[in-house]
């Protein structure tokens, strides 16, 4: 078993799961291919992919947050 530090779901997206011949299991937050010697498992925790979440929530709001600025910014000069 390997754990994966990250969303890995997220990052590799549907191709990459086609070319390696991945199977996601998003109860369990793990992924499982076929590897040279036998089945390679990707694993992670709900802990960290929650943390990992969290962040991405937080940084989508700061994104919003900039543009909004960015977008008044243009009044007040």
């Amino acid at each position: 078993m390997v754990v994966f530090p990250g969303t890995n779901h997220t990052i590799l997206g549907m191709p990459c799961y086609a070319k390696f011949m991945v199977l996601p299991n998003y109860t369990y937050l793990k992924l499982k291919m076929p590897g040279p010697n036998n089945v390679i498992t990707v694993s992670t925790t709900s802990q960290h992919v929650y943390q990992c979440d969290i962040k991405c929530i937080e940084q989508a709001e700061a994104i919003v947050e900039m543009e909004f600025l960015i977008a008044n910014l243009d009044r007040f000069t």
